[in-house]
């Protein structure tokens, strides 16, 4: 996961740890969240059952159920706080179009990263606490990568 996350942060430092179920519970800086990044040195948390998520996920793509395809989703939203976004909702926006290349470099065949890409923008994304109207195609928030989410819309 680290490897993935540096290249998609444009190859910033940063660490990606999976915490123990100890390490979770205990955790009392961001216990409500299920991963975090520190900013300024780019280490990722997760907490440890957000990481069996993205796990169960990449074993097993076609059959992952909601939680688990969106646990890829959290893997590219704290990579876009790597690359030093600090705003919820660009960082969000930032993710989604980078949704379906980091299925690619997880491995996920493309028939499934493009399917749970565009899933996640249409259904999962707009009940997001961090939804914006602003993150859609051709608009000021569009970074028109050459492979987009957006692309298969």
């Amino acid at each position: 996961m680290t490897a993935v996350v540096h290249e998609l942060a444009d190859f910033k430092p940063t660490d990606v740890h999976c915490q123990t179920l100890g390490e979770s519970l205990f955790d009392r800086t961001r216990m409500q969240w299920a991963g975090y990044t520190f900013i300024d040195t780019g280490d990722v948390v997760f907490k440890a059952y957000w990481c069996k998520y993205l796990k169960n996920y990449l074993a097993d793509p076609e059959g992952a159920a909601d939680r688990e395809r969106y646990s890829l989703m959290l893997l590219v939203h704290e990579a876009m706080h790597v690359r030093g976004e600090r705003n919820e909702q660009k960082t969000e926006c930032q993710a989604i179009q980078r949704h379906y290349r980091t299925a690619l470099l997880l491995g996920v065949p493309e028939r499934l990263a493009r399917l749970h890409s565009v899933k996640n923008y249409r259904e999962q994304y707009p009940r997001h606490p961090y939804y914006s109207a602003a993150c859609k195609p051709d608009s000021e928030w569009d970074e028109k990568l050459s492979d987009s989410t957006w692309n298969f819309l």
